[in-house]
């Protein structure tokens, strides 16, 4: 898999490296990315911000359920036992921050080898005590992006252990030529996933520290472990993908770029998709100003 550099970075008006220092990803992560297609970074938030982010994710979590009634009437097995956001960033003040946070966001795009980054969702997914796993699956065969730039850093507040729904991925998949599509809600294994090549390699199911963030290329074959403690699961989650990257020709609906109404073809830019890297600090994006159902 090629690792180009993005252009463009003159029209961003941010410088296109990173004065935060020491660099967030060390060479030896690097390294590990781009052979497995996944790494753990330790220590990239601190109790403060844990504490802070995570406070503001739960509280988010709870408005959105409330509003959106519809949720709360789903009855399949994912539902009963799980909540899963998007997008909150739109909607809440406090998330924001987090979403776009300059380190993860930092490392993110060192990992994926690119300048800039725009975020194509954030999503907060919290698993009930009990709830079941998730199957083997990749995400990026459900977007409709052109490019296969895309990664996504996954923040368990509290972090993951094998217990309380560790992660699992198949080392070097994210190199397949080609992926099929897998429901999450498949539990039966790795052996079982529709990409035959993939049921020979061993997955590795990966604890993550408190502080950590869990980085994986939007094609890596990904599963999760069941939540047996008495805990809630919290995680929030972060994807973005490169700068200059187009919506694919492919009719898979998005509301990334189904409410700013980008076509097959076309550039993926709008207000629902803004730059995630490089950004001045402290200056977040405003939220998009159109409506749709991206928030639930």
């Amino acid at each position: 898999m090629a690792y180009g550099r993005s252009s463009g970075l003159r029209a961003l008006g941010v410088p296109p490296t990173s004065s935060l220092k020491p660099p967030a990803v060390s060479p030896t992560e690097l390294q590990a990315f781009r052979r497995d297609g996944f790494v753990v970074i330790p220590d990239l938030l601190d109790d403060e911000e844990l504490c802070r982010f995570g406070s503001a994710v739960d509280a988010a979590v709870t408005a959105r359920r409330v509003r959106n009634a519809r949720a709360l009437e789903r009855s399949n097995r994912c539902d009963r036992t799980s909540v899963g956001c998007q997008n909150l960033w739109e909607d809440c003040e406090e998330v924001r921050p987090l979403t776009f946070h300059l380190r993860i966001g930092e490392a993110a795009s060192t990992l994926l080898g690119v300048d800039a980054l725009r975020i194509w969702q954030d999503k907060a997914v919290y698993k009930r005590a009990g709830a079941h796993g998730t199957g083997p699956h990749a995400d990026h065969t459900r977007w409709p992006i052109e490019e296969m730039r895309t990664i996504t850093a996954w923040i368990p507040f509290d972090g993951s252990n094998f217990e309380n729904g560790a992660m699992g991925y198949q080392p070097g998949s994210h190199h397949f030529e080609q992926l099929s599509f897998a429901s999450t809600l498949n539990e039966t294994g790795f052996e079982s996933h529709p990409n035959k090549i993939s049921r020979d390699i061993d997955p590795v199911f990966v604890e993550v520290p408190r502080g950590g963030v869990a980085f994986y290329h939007g094609r890596t074959i990904h599963a999760a472990r069941p939540n047996t403690t008495c805990e809630t699961s919290r995680v929030h989650s972060m994807t973005y993908f490169a700068y200059g990257s187009h919506r694919s020709q492919t009719q898979q609906p998005h509301p990334s770029v189904d409410r700013p109404g980008i076509p097959p073809g076309a550039l993926i830019e709008s207000d629902l998709t803004p730059i995630a890297w490089p950004r001045i600090p402290g200056k977040l994006p405003h939220p998009p100003r159109l409506s749709g159902e991206a928030r639930r």
